[in-house]
This record gives C-alpha cells, structure tokens and sequence, in this order.
C-alpha cells in the first residue's frame, strides 16, 4: 500500500488481519509485527497495529464497540485510522522527561520504540483509555 490514510475498508477480522482492501485494489497482505488492544472506561474501544516498526500503524475501532470515541480526531464513524508514524494521540499519552528516562533504563526499551513505552505504561495512563499487548 503506497498511502495509508481514513477511509479505506477491508481490514478483515482485526484477531487474525490477513490484509487490507481499497478500492479497485487486489488484497495485500499485512505483516503484523504487534498489536495491542484499546480501552476506554475499561471497555474494549480498538485495536492498535504496528504493521510496520516505527513507520505503519493501523487504529481499527471494534465492530462491537459504542461508546466515546478515544479522541475528538479519531471518530467512531470512521472506524478505522492509518499512520505513517506513531500516532499523534497515542504519542501524547506516553510518560516524558525524568519518568521516560526511568521507564527506558528499567524496561530496557529504545528511546524510538514507542510501541512498546505505550504498552509498558498502558494499564496506567492519564484519562480514561488503557492500552494491553495482545500477545
């Protein structure tokens, strides 16, 4: 896929992603490196994708789910949101200054790895959305 962006359909199944569909386009396949699931108010809300690290990230809203959106940029209605970085929402609740400088020498995580800080500090984030590694 050339370009990520809102709106295109298909990603089939989020617990077993075998590939996105757009329009006119033959099915490619997806390697997912990790995902992990998105909480709010301690509801399943989505589904975080890393498909690709540190580059392609994938936010799929659970076809189940009907409550708050997990932000006012990331609407319900629209299901399904591709990044080509860490996604601006998500990189906001990641800890700062002193508390990531702790979080990186005890987790031993790379300061560029922010997959695995969101996961890290997931059960413990500021407001109401949690973030567990789907394993």
């Amino acid at each position: 896929m050339e370009e990520w962006k809102n709106g295109i359909e298909g990603v089939e199944g989020i617990k077993g992603v075998k590939g996105v569909k757009g329009e006119g386009e033959e099915q490619k396949n997806l390697n997912i490196m990790r995902k992990a699931k998105v909480f709010m108010h301690k509801s399943l809300a989505g589904y975080l994708i890393e498909e690709e690290k540190n580059n392609k990230y994938l936010f799929s809203y659970d076809n189940n789910y009907k409550g708050d959106p997990i932000s006012l940029t990331m609407p319900v209605e629209i299901k399904e949101f591709y990044f080509n970085s860490f996604p601006p929402f998500f990189d906001g609740l990641l800890p700062e200054g002193i508390q990531l400088d702790g979080l990186l020498r005890i987790k031993k995580i790379d300061k560029d790895d922010y997959f695995s800080q969101l996961v890290a500090v997931g059960s413990d984030l500021v407001g109401a959305v949690s973030v567990e590694e789907m394993l």
